[in-house]
């Protein structure tokens, strides 16, 4: 057996030799709510940077590409809902990696609609779909989970009054 190459710096490696990436904190903001097609929309941007202001998460450009992304989604690939409030969530991560776009769609109250949009790191452009089965990092997972509960807080629980509004206005700003 051939000798180990030493791990990238910040990394640690396991007695077999994989590499496993040193986790750190990344800045989740709020960006902004936007209306899509009838659809209200909470948008998050990640990014590991963790810069101060909320408009430097990340850039206007890739806010642009992602709100592109998602309303043909929304407006092309979706069933007409009428019965339960029209709400998502999209998660904008400037990775490492790559530049993410996660395009979450809440239907039949219980239900959520995950695509994800992968473009070269730096780049507002190429986005493409995965299929490769890929669902979403730890970071974005941050973002699924507190979305989860929130819809369960403001609108499952209350069957006689969902709290949209509530919903909405729950939103997550933390360095996760």
């Amino acid at each position: 057996m051939g000798k180990l190459k030493p791990p990238p710096d910040g990394a640690e490696q396991n007695a077999v030799g994989a590499t496993r990436p040193k986790y750190e904190l990344r800045s989740i903001r709020f960006i902004e709510l936007w209306q899509c097609n009838g659809y209200e929309v909470k948008i998050y941007g990640i990014n590991p940077e963790r810069p101060k202001s909320e408009e430097l998460v990340v850039a206007p450009d890739f806010v642009k590409a992602a709100k592109s992304i998602a309303a043909n989604k929304i407006a092309n690939e979706l069933p007409e809902v009428t019965d339960h409030p029209k709400a998502a969530f999209l998660v904008l991560h400037d990775g490492r990696l790559a530049r993410w776009v996660l395009v979450d769609i809440w239907r039949d109250w219980i239900l959520l609609n995950h695509f994800l949009y992968r473009a070269k790191v730096g780049s507002s452009d190429g986005f493409h779909l995965v299929t490769d089965g890929l669902n979403a990092c730890t970071w974005e997972l941050r973002v699924v989970a507190f979305e989860r509960d929130a819809w369960v807080t403001q609108v499952l629980s209350r069957p006689k009054s969902p709290d949209l509004h509530g919903y909405l206005n729950s939103q997550l700003n933390e360095d996760s």
